[in-house]
C-alpha cells in the first residue's frame, strides 16, 4: 500500500526502505491510535471492515498508525484466543509462526505486551499454517 501511495505521488522508494523505516521506531511507542486491521472483512461478518480511530494532527505519522495496526492484529487474535480459552486449553506457551512475526520486531513486541501471562517462542523455519496445525492437533487430542 505505502509502495502504491508512493508511486501516485512519483517517489520511488523500494520495500526494504519502508520497512527500514518502519522498523526503526521506538518499541516503548504509546500510540492513542485504535486499528481494527480487518481489510478483507471478518470470516464471520462480511459486513465488518477495518477502521482507525482517535488520529489527530500530533499522532498522524506513520509509526503511530504502523504500531495501532501491528497492536491491532494481536488483539484481534486475542480476541478470538482469550485468556479464558487458553487457561481451559491448558496452554503452556505461544509457538509463533510465520514470516511476518519473524521479520517484525513491532508486531513481536505487540505480540508479547499483549500475551504478557504466557512465553512466546519462535519458530523461524516454518509458516503460520504450522502454528493453526500444532495448534489445531492440541484441541483435537484435548477433546
Amino acid at each position: 500500500m505505502l509502495i502504491e501511495w508512493n508511486k501516485n505521488l512519483g517517489v520511488d522508494v523500494s520495500r526494504d526502505m519502508i520497512w527500514k523505516k518502519l522498523l526503526e521506531q521506538d518499541e516503548n511507542l504509546i500510540t492513542p491510535v485504535v486499528a481494527k486491521p480487518l481489510l478483507f472483512a471478518e470470516r464471520h461478518d462480511r459486513l465488518t471492515y477495518g477502521s482507525l480511530c482517535n488520529l489527530r494532527q500530533d499522532n498522524l505519522s506513520i509509526v503511530h498508525v504502523f504500531k495501532s495496526m501491528c497492536l491491532g492484529l494481536v488483539r484481534n487474535l486475542h480476541s478470538m484466543m482469550g485468556r479464558d480459552l487458553i487457561s481451559r486449553l491448558k496452554c503452556e506457551r505461544i509457538v509463533a509462526t510465520g514470516g511476518a512475526l519473524t521479520r517484525n520486531s513491532v508486531l513481536r513486541t505487540c505480540l508479547e505486551s499483549e500475551f504478557d501471562y504466557l512465553p512466546v517462542v519462535y519458530a523461524s523455519a516454518t509458516d503460520a499454517a504450522y502454528g493453526s496445525a500444532i495448534f489445531l492437533k492440541q484441541l483435537v487430542e484435548e477433546s
